[in-house]
Formats: structure tokens, C-alpha cells, sequence
């Protein structure tokens, strides 16, 4: 049997100090199956794309004029390939000379496994940056291992998604399930990824034999810290959004909502103590407004179904959502704290609300997205969320925060709904 060809894709963006030693250890590789290696420059500014045409001629170079992003800049290359296999690594990474052979052992392994990632370790290679991806209810994704020693042995196992700095997949399901979602731009496009490949009845594989080596965020470094929050927030939003079914959507979607305002009050250092009224409102649901929603909700639910209160509730609540933040940017001049005349607000803090706004601003084109891998699904929340492994951890430091988080998700009954559903076996078969 012939082995399967494979295309390298390399993202980069004003990269050019590190396409060396990516691209030399590309070449290196063990694999002996046909593979060729694609770069792609994502609007640089540095000569990275005459830099590779002189010194790398073997290497197919797909040009952008603008940045498009990690997501559409990788399916800018993927949607012209048709190798079987598409592997993707950072260009500030160098690959170990078996990452693509082992790669291609592990996807190639059983019909259902559709992706597979590596293990990738600190440029020195003491440190663990990635050994496997789990994600939080609300969307966050998880990397494990990281920052730890690189010692000890590791097992090849099911993850829930693969890191899309070192992740190779079969084409054909890739490009099934949509491939990355380009409107991520960047962060969580991997997690959203995996989970919707294992909604439509694939798997995901991690395997630790594949390595690379990291300089961390060396591509990123350039963003400034409140443009990434706006990502990192907004994405796990979208993703939340997409990928639940109606019935649990309807329940996490409201915790995730309060969750990263609550983030926002955080950063911007309320203090609910000297707040009018707000021992009456610290859990969800105590208030006499708070009930008449929770009893106005019930009534809808038993009316229409979860599906018909999410067509009815998400277009008011997101009209609601744009009000909200419009007046807490206005009010956030005001005397609100009793002892100024202004309370001053961090770039932070305004950067999950502008994640917010964002979400609210684009709910019709995710209805559609939602609506295609609703249409896909093959598997049920219940059998996923055991690949989530950490589904409660609150993702985010803060004092109070933790305690916060676990009363939303009480309220929600999502502590209920996890405990029940990892009882049961994920459909993987080793998780």
C-alpha cells in the first residue's frame, strides 16, 4: 500500500527570522511518502516571501496581499491542494526530524480519525507549551501541560482537538466540516476545529512522539495585549455558539454571556460592595425581576421547545446586549463608585466588552454557521464533553471569580449536566 502524499503548510506574517529554521527542518524530515512544502505569506512587510524564493526555490509560495489571519491564511492553501493529508506548523517552530512521519502514522490508523497533533516543547526543549487540548463549557480552550517540565512518558490518546501550530488532517473531512473558520482570524480556530470534526462523527488524536519546538506567541508578539483579548473572548463565544445543540446552547450560552461581563467588572476593578443594590443581585435568579424572567423562560420552553425559545429569545438578547454596552461605555464616565467623578476603565476590561459587541454584531452569520454543523452532527453534547476533561475550570484569576463561576453554572444546572454526562464513556476509545 502506498503511503499517503502530504503538503506542509506554513503560515507566516512578518516571520522571515525564523523561516530557517522552520523551513531547514522541513526539510529534514524522515517521511519518505510523497510531500511537498508550501508557504504561505499572510501580507508581510519584512521580504519574508523574496526571502523564501531565493533561499528555499523548492518551496511553493502562496502570496496574500493582506493578513488574512491563521484560519483563512492556512485555507488559502488548503482549498488549492490535493494531497490526502494537509499538516500545518508555525514558522516559529522547528520540527523534530520524525514530527510529519509520526503525524501521518497516527492519523492514518483508523478510517474515523480525521486530525492528529503533536507534542509541542519550549525552543530548548525543557518546557511543555502544548501536550493535548481540552476546553471549558464557555469556549475556552485548554492547553495541557503547559509550562511544566518536558520530562516523563506520555500515551498517544483521543484530545478533543489538536493544536493548530503542529496538527495535520485528511483533506476531505477537513474541507467536509468547513476547515477553520476564517472569521476566528486567530485563537480557538483549533479548538473549534476539533470539536466539530468529533460533532460529525470523526476523531482527534494526540500523539507525543511528534514534536516541535516553540518560541511561544513569536508570531503574536507584535499584537498588542487588549486587540488578542478581544480574540480570545469573541471567538469562545462564537464557538459556544455554533456548536451546542439547542437544549444545552440555550444553557450555556447565558453563562458564558454573564461570565465574560463578570471578567470585565474584574479588570476594571468594580467593587460590588459599594454598589447601590448589589447584595441583591450577586446570584442569578434571587431577584423578584430576576424570577419573573426565570418563570417568563419556563413558559416559553414549554410552548415552543428549546429550539423555538432560542429563535424567539437570542435576536431580542441581542439587541438587548448592544443597549447594555452602549450604556455602560456612557456610564462609565459617571460618578457610579460615590467617591470620584469618573471611574477609570482598563483597555482589559473594555476589550471583553468590544468581544461582546462583536458576538451581538454578528449572530446572523453565526445562525448560519450554526446551522450547518447543527445539520452534521452525528454525535450528541453528552458523549463530547468528556473531551473537554477540565469543562467547570474557571480559565480566568481573579479574586471572587471562581466563586462566581461556580454559582453561575449552578444556576444554569451545567455542574448538574457535566457530573451526569462524564459518568458515561466518550466515544473515544481510550478517554
Amino acid at each position: 500500500m502506498s503511503e499517503p502524499s502530504v503538503a506542509v503548510v506554513v503560515l507566516n506574517w512578518n516571520g522571515k527570522e525564523y523561516l530557517t529554521d522552520c523551513l531547514t527542518s522541513l526539510r529534514q524530515q524522515t517521511y519518505s511518502g510523497p510531500r511537498r512544502l508550501v508557504v504561505v505569506d499572510n501580507g508581510s512587510e519584512d521580504g519574508s516571501a523574496s526571502f523564501v524564493q531565493e533561499t528555499f526555490p523548492d518551496v511553493r509560495l502562496i502570496r496574500s496581499s493582506v493578513n488574512l489571519g491563521f484560519s483563512a491564511g492556512n485555507n488559502l492553501a488548503a482549498r488549492q491542494l490535493d494531497t490526502d493529508l494537509i499538516a500545518f506548523i508555525n514558522n516559529d517552530t522547528r520540527a523534530d526530524p520524525r514530527w510529519l512521519e509520526e503525524l501521518v502514522t497516527a492519523v492514518t490508523q483508523a478510517p474515523d480519525i480525521a486530525s492528529a497533533g503533536g507534542r509541542i516543547l519550549s525552543w530548548d526543549g525543557a518546557r511543555v507549551d502544548f501536550a493535548g487540548g481540552g476546553a471549558t463549557l464557555t469556549g475556552f480552550g485548554l492547553q495541557f501541560g503547559f509550562g511544566q517540565p518536558a520530562t516523563g512518558s506520555e500515551r498517544e490518546r483521543d484530545v478533543l482537538f489538536a493544536c493548530g501550530g503542529s496538527m495535520i488532517v485528511k483533506r476531505r473531512p477537513y474541507l467536509e466540516v468547513g476547515g477553520l473558520d476564517d472569521d476566528y482570524f486567530l485563537f480557538y480556530e483549533d479548538v473549534d476545529l476539533g470539536w466539530r470534526l468529533w460533532l460529525a462523527g470523526h476523531r482527534v488524536r494526540y500523539t507525543p512522539r511528534s514534536i516541535v519546538y516553540h518560541h511561544h506567541h513569536g508570531g503574536t508578539r507584535r499584537w498588542e495585549d487588549q486587540k488578542l483579548a478581544v480574540l480570545y473572548e469573541r471567538n469562545a463565544l462564537y464557538t459556544v455558539y455554533k456548536n451546542y445543540d439547542d437544549e444545552h446552547l440555550a444553557r450555556v450560552l447565558p453563562a458564558a454571556l454573564l461570565l465574560t461581563a463578570e471578567r470585565a467588572a474584574a479588570l476594571a476593578g468594580v467593587n460590588r460592595t459599594r454598589m447601590p443594590g448589589s447584595n441583591q443581585c450577586s446570584i442569578p435568579g434571587r431577584s423578584r425581576a430576576d424570577r419573573s424572567t426565570w418563570k417568563k423562560l419556563g413558559e416559553s420552553i414549554r410552548r415552543r421547545g428549546w429550539s423555538g425559545t432560542l429563535r424567539r429569545v437570542l435576536p431580542v438578547a441581542a439587541a438587548r446586549l448592544q443597549i447594555r454596552i452602549t450604556r455602560i461605555r456612557a456610564q462609565a464616565a459617571r460618578r457610579v463608585a460615590g467617591d470620584r467623578a469618573a471611574l477609570p476603565v482598563s483597555q482589559a476590561a473594555i476589550s471583553r466588552l468590544l468581544a461582546l459587541e462583536e458576538f451581538g454584531s454578528n449572530l446572523q452569520a453565526l445562525q448560519e454557521k450554526r446551522q450547518a454543523v447543527q445539520r452534521m452532527r452525528r454525535r450528541s453534547d453528552a458523549e463530547i464533553i468528556g473531551l473537554f476533561v477540565a469543562p467547570v475550570d474557571p480559565a480566568f484569576d481573579a479574586p471572587g471569580f471562581a466563586d462566581y463561576h461556580h454559582r453561575v453554572l449552578k444556576a444554569f444546572k451545567l455542574d448538574e449536566w457535566v457530573r451526569e454526562s462524564t459518568r458515561r464513556k466518550s466515544p473515544g476509545t481510550d478517554t
